[in-house]
């Protein structure tokens, strides 16, 4: 298998790329492929299984593969592709004129409204002799857990 040719052609002040390439045994093709940019302007594919058998094949495909190659810069030079040329220039331009889109302006989001905040209740005062009482009474007797954890919980009200 040959790996495959490559080359840059400058026409009509422009950068053309020409790559052949040997797709193996297997397939037994021979591609060419005329870009432009990234874009494929024209492709040539041939087959060579009628060279499989023979025992110089490989020789047989380079030779192809060049003959190939060379037409197709020919027919670049010949102005074979200037019609599909002229299209690609007029789509690129069409498409450099147009405005990028904007996206769509999305309306504003309102905040929404925070319920009113209601003012925090404040502990009812306890006078001092209830407090100590209550501090004396989880002091002096022995309680049950339950007992003394709403005890600790309610002290502070």
């Amino acid at each position: 298998m040959v790996g495959g040719f490559n080359h840059n052609f400058r026409y009509k002040d422009q950068v053309f790329h020409v790559q052949t390439e040997d797709s193996g045994n297997k397939k037994s093709e021979i591609t060419t492929l005329l870009y432009s940019g990234g874009t494929i302007l024209a492709r040539n594919t041939t087959s060579y299984a009628d060279l499989v058998r023979d025992k110089l094949h490989a020789e047989y495909v380079e030779l192809r593969m060049k003959d190939q190659h060379k037409q197709m810069l020919r027919e670049l030079k010949d102005g074979h592709y200037d019609d599909r040329i002229s299209e690609l220039l007029a789509a690129e331009e069409k498409q450099e004129k147009q405005p990028e889109k904007q996206p769509e302006k999305q309306p504003e989001k309102q905040p929404e409204k925070q319920p009113e905040k209601q003012p925090e209740k404040q502990p009812e005062k306890q006078p001092e002799s209830v407090k100590k009482t209550k501090a004396k009474a989880v002091a002096k007797k022995p309680m049950a857990l339950d007992d003394l954890i709403v005890a600790y919980l309610t002290a502070g009200r």
